[in-house]
Parts: structure tokens; C-alpha cells; sequence
């Protein structure tokens, strides 16, 4: 009789426990300037506020948002303000959603 709780509260972890592994990676998000974009490499570099300078590679189903306008990487413009919500594919940064304001 004492085992049945047992078996259900090492069932319940169980289940947390796949839960948590099967959950997408937390998404990051970054501000910065843009210093330069690469747009024939899907990439562009960003200043942190911290003066770092970043390099994001915008992912194949990531979006640039200027003014709320989806644009294409290559409108971004040095200097321009953003503020990027990506993820990091092995070593990279990969943008998914890049929202700039001039």
C-alpha cells in the first residue's frame, strides 16, 4: 500500500522531467546599434550598450521589422536602433525577430 504513492510521485516527475527536455530553447533578447549588415551571409553586427560589438545570423524564418513594416536584413542601416529576440544555435546568435525604429 505504501508503494502506490511512491510509484505515482516517481511518475509525476517523470513526466516533468519530459516535459522540460522536450521544451523549446528560451528565446534571448538583445538591444544595440547596428554597425553593419551582411545581408549576402544573413548576418549583421550590432554595439550592445555595453559597447560589445555582436554578430547575429538572422534565421531562415526570422523576420526585420522597420517601423512595424516587415522588411528584407539589407533595409537595416548603420546606426540604426534595435532590439533582437534570438537564440543560440550551437555558438551563434540567431535572430528570430530583429524590430527596428529609426
Amino acid at each position: 500500500m505504501n508503494r502506490l504513492p511512491m510509484i505515482g510521485l516517481a511518475l509525476m516527475i517523470a513526466v516533468l522531467v519530459a516535459c522540460f527536455a522536450a521544451a523549446p530553447a528560451m528565446a534571448d533578447n538583445q538591444t544595440g546599434n547596428v554597425l553593419e549588415v551582411y545581408a549576402d551571409r544573413m548576418q549583421f553586427e550590432v554595439q550592445a550598450p555595453n559597447g560589445e560589438p555582436l554578430m547575429f545570423t538572422l534565421d531562415a524564418e526570422g523576420r526585420v521589422y522597420i517601423h512595424g513594416a516587415e522588411m528584407a536584413l539589407d533595409n537595416l542601416q548603420a546606426g540604426d536602433r534595435v532590439s533582437i529576440v534570438f537564440h543560440m544555435d550551437e555558438d551563434t546568435p540567431t535572430a528570430t525577430e530583429v524590430l527596428c525604429s529609426r
